[in-house]
């Protein structure tokens, strides 16, 4: 029995040392945007490139893709049962393909600042794994942000295993929501907000928020910095 157990430690440690773990991990947002812009970029001209639309490249990219731009642009865990809210650019056309595929609805609410108009689409989460897609096709520079809150009253969220990692804060008064403008905060938000923790973000542009930058350029045009607009 012993010279079995050692023998079945031996080929484990072996194991581990000959396979390549690395086989094994999730493919990333880059992984799939660097997959996709390379094959677009040898099947497309400038100019059809130029002129994709949200649902034509939807057609074009292949469902393990699609699968991934939906599900790993940010992920993490929470402990209780919670509703997540994704607050998003008012101003974005369209609605970023995964929201309403996943179960968002949207509320109606509106969250403002001096600058920026968003809205609120939200779901109901079970405790465990939540993951969120990416902001859209276009380089939209007003990224989404997410605030997290209980469903049941008097429980207290703890959001763990945060993909990427961003600074997590606690709505209320001046709170702010990219951390490349932490100076301009939030001025009207629904009351159910209130006290919930808010995940913060980076304003953009788009392709410069997490390591989902492809190598080779977005066929997507990039958008300048919006005139102060509602």
């Amino acid at each position: 029995m012993k010279r079995t157990t050692e023998s079945l430690v031996r080929l484990c440690v072996l194991t581990l040392l000959f396979v390549d773990l690395g086989a094994f991990a999730e493919p990333s947002v880059k992984d799939a945007v660097d997959s996709m812009v390379s094959r677009l970029y040898a099947t497309l001209d400038p100019d059809a490139l130029r002129a994709l639309t949200q649902d034509e490249v939807l057609r074009l990219i292949t469902p393990e893709e699609k699968r991934i731009l939906a599900t790993k642009e940010c992920f993490f865990d929470v402990n209780v049962p919670v509703t997540v809210s994704v607050i998003r650019s008012a101003h974005q056309k369209p609605v970023p393909f995964w929201i309403e595929e996943a179960g968002f609805r949207n509320t109606g609410d509106r969250v403002t600042s001096e600058w920026y108009t968003h809205e609120v689409w939200q779901k109901d989460f079970d405790a465990g794994r939540i993951e969120l897609g990416i902001n859209g096709f276009d380089n939209e520079r007003r990224a989404y942000f997410v605030c997290v809150g209980p469903q049941r009253t008097g429980d207290d969220v703890t959001i763990s295993n945060l993909y990427p990692e961003e600074a997590i804060i606690t709505v209320g008064p001046k709170t702010w929501t990219y951390r490349d403008w932490d100076d301009l905060y939030i001025d009207e938000y629904p009351d159910y907000l209130e006290g919930q923790l808010l995940i913060t973000t980076f304003r953009g542009p788009a392709k410069q928020r997490t390591s989902s930058a492809p190598s080779v350029k977005r066929p997507f045009p990039h958008r300048p910095c919006p005139t102060k607009s509602r």
